[in-house]
């Protein structure tokens, strides 16, 4: 096993500990859920160039992945919501 998946599985396993029973039971089935969907396929793969978008950050304010890209290497992070 990998030192990062060493560390998943250590976070995992606080995070059972940590979070109420009832709750991390819904998050994974509703894990389970997305996995089944098939939305992993879909999804932008490993080293597969994402498509260009224009989302709002978290000030509302519009931001175009294209001209991000050109002050050099972007990360993008979906925030789901609360579960």
């Amino acid at each position: 096993m990998s030192e990062l998946q060493e560390q998943l599985v250590a976070q995992q396993q606080a995070s059972m500990e940590r979070i109420p029973k009832d709750t991390f039971a819904f998050m994974v089935d509703e894990t389970k859920k997305l996995k089944a969907s098939g939305i992993e396929g879909r999804a932008v793969q490993d080293g597969e160039q994402a498509p260009d978008f224009t989302l709002p950050n978290h000030l509302g304010k519009d931001r175009n992945l294209r001209l991000m890209l050109k002050d050099g290497p972007v990360v993008v992070s979906f925030y789901r919501g609360g579960w």
